[in-house]
């Protein structure tokens, strides 16, 4: 059973996923950034929509309205409307840190985002080789330590909800219930 299968099996999807999306407006986002992206993130935004996981975390979707957790605003690169998780990054490397550790999209296997936090945690991936087995790099908080996963983006989902990959437990504390099917809340923001 893959990791989408035993995610399903979990946290059952909702019947109407708010901002679904579909294979022809995820070639187009693909075109427009020059990249193929992940099957598991693709096949995840779309059985979901745009929700809340374990009311602490949200996978960017780029059917959603909103700025801040839409995938496309957050990829861009300084654009005059909007401030992405892209340009924050930028920011940090070039007027914080001269020492970033890594390259930043577009630039060749740059980071590119796919998730976030409510209090400033990021989830990016490292773009380098195959989309299927890009690696996440998560940074908790504006802090410089990052942690790398190596798994997919559904991988590291469904072991976040299950607690096999306990990302979160020094903000969930120890009395925080894993394996929760109402971990997703799918909810139009």
């Amino acid at each position: 059973m893959n990791a989408i299968e035993r995610l399903t099996k979990l946290v059952p999807p909702p019947l109407h996923p708010f901002d679904a999306t579909d294979d022809e407006h995820f070639d187009s986002v693909e075109a427009m950034l020059g990249l193929r992206l992940p099957t598991d993130f693709k096949q995840t935004t779309r059985l979901y929509g745009t929700g809340c996981w374990q009311e602490f975390w949200y996978l960017l979707n780029p059917n959603t309205p909103n700025p801040y957790l839409n995938f496309i605003v957050q990829s861009q690169c300084l654009q005059p409307k909007a401030w992405s998780a892209l340009d924050s990054e930028r920011m940090i490397r070039d007027q914080v840190r001269a020492e970033y550790p890594h390259r930043i999209f577009p630039e060749p296997g740059g980071i590119l985002p796919w998730a976030t936090t409510d209090n400033g945690g990021r989830f990016f991936w490292l773009t380098a080789g195959s989309p299927n087995q890009w690696p996440t790099i998560y940074y908790a908080d504006r802090a410089p330590d990052f942690h790398v996963y190596n798994m997919t983006s559904a991988e590291l989902l469904y072991g976040a909800v299950s607690g096999d990959v306990p990302i979160f437990a020094g903000a969930f504390g120890s009395n925080y219930e894993y394996g929760c099917f109402d971990a997703f809340v799918s909810k139009k923001y």
